[in-house]
């Protein structure tokens, strides 16, 4: 039997909700709106008291997985570990395709972000990654968080 029916949602949480989704939107994903989550619901489920967070659920053009960023008021976020050899536990990167690579690396460049020498692999906000299959022109950008 197979229990699982899709792919609903990836959760990340960030230290500035607004500036990391202005940066999803701006390479096409759509915001469902912002929402602060707290309550017995919250505390349970990530084993802390007194919580409290905000999120923005991001989703591709059409439907499909969703990408849910949070931010905690309450208790304050915790540091990552940008420096992280790619051996540690957690999550590496979010791949999404788009449809002009150079396109979005240069809108990325306008707000800043940059991407990393060589090609392959990458480490900042946006990189190529290669098509899932060699006779596709896909291209795709990984967004680390």
């Amino acid at each position: 039997m197979t229990f699982i029916r899709r792919f609903d949602h990836v959760g990340i949480t960030v230290a500035d909700l607004d500036t990391v989704s202005a940066f999803f939107v701006g390479l096409g994903l759509e915001a469902d709106g912002k929402m602060a989550v707290e309550g017995e619901f919250l505390d349970t489920v990530i084993g802390k008291t007194g919580a409290r967070t905000e999120i923005v659920m991001l989703r591709p053009p059409g439907g499909g997985t969703t990408l849910e960023l949070s931010s905690f008021t309450r208790p304050d976020h915790l540091p990552g570990s940008p420096a992280a050899p790619a051996n540690e536990l957690g999550l590496r990167n979010v791949a999404f395709e788009v449809h002009d690579l150079q396109a979005a690396v240069d809108h990325a460049a306008v707000d800043g972000y940059r991407r990393e020498e060589p090609l392959f692999p990458f480490h900042l906000m946006v990189a190529s990654l290669l098509p899932p299959l060699a006779e596709q022109e896909a291209e795709y950008v990984s967004c680390s968080v």
